[in-house]
């Protein structure tokens, strides 16, 4: 009982942490004047991106490797010897 309550806390303070940062990443983006705006750039070194980035890298190439697999899957299906080029 007690750990799931520590996994349930440090659950809500991780949770709360990410929408207060999404929500200052939000901020910046919505500013008006361009000059004062966060750039592309800004916005890839921001911590809620940063954060995101490294929970989703293992997700993102598991889903890439699966979409290259059916992709090839698919033209060998339709007969396409060289889907490459």
């Amino acid at each position: 009982r007690k750990s799931w309550l520590k996994n349930e806390q440090k659950t809500k303070r991780s949770l709360i942490s990410a929408v207060s940062s999404a929500k200052d990443l939000v901020r910046k983006l919505l500013v008006v004047n361009p000059r004062n705006r966060y750039t592309a750039q800004q916005v890839l070194h921001h911590s809620w991106i940063r954060s995101a980035a490294k929970r989703n890298t293992h997700n993102l190439q598991r889903e890439v490797s699966m979409n290259i697999g059916q992709h090839f899957r698919h033209c060998r299906r339709q007969g396409i010897r060289n889907p490459a080029t």
